[in-house]
């Protein structure tokens, strides 16, 4: 009787699945943790295959992924200021709302009052 955690076995993978992973991560047009969920493989994993084969081949135009990402980096940046500068605006506006809101209430209680 075996006590305590026990550990998945590591899954093995053959070289054309991890040729075509890498290629699709490369590419550029999926993000690397999106291929890793549609092929079934832990991101890790892929990050993994793709950090090694770099390294292995450092004169290949293999920074297609590097500069891909910047890129997308930019535009979502600017999309969230943009929404940042919006939401700033809104809170602002419901400050203003909420005084005049106070204000009018606190007249109101006096008038019944009176």
């Amino acid at each position: 009787m075996r006590i305590g955690i026990e550990h998945e076995t590591s899954k093995r993978y053959d070289d054309q699945l991890k040729l075509q992973a890498i290629e699709m991560a490369l590419e550029g047009s999926k993000s690397v943790a999106q291929i890793a969920r549609d092929l079934d493989i832990k991101d890790n994993t892929l990050y993994g295959w793709v950090d090694k084969h770099r390294r292995d081949n450092p004169d290949k135009a293999s920074t297609k992924l590097v500069v891909a990402i910047p890129v997308d980096l930019e535009a979502q940046n600017r999309k969230l200021k943009r929404e940042l500068a919006r939401a700033l605006e809104d809170v602002e506006l419901l400050k203003r709302r909420r005084r005049t809101l106070r204000f009018t209430s606190s007249k109101v209680r006096l008038d019944r009052r009176t």
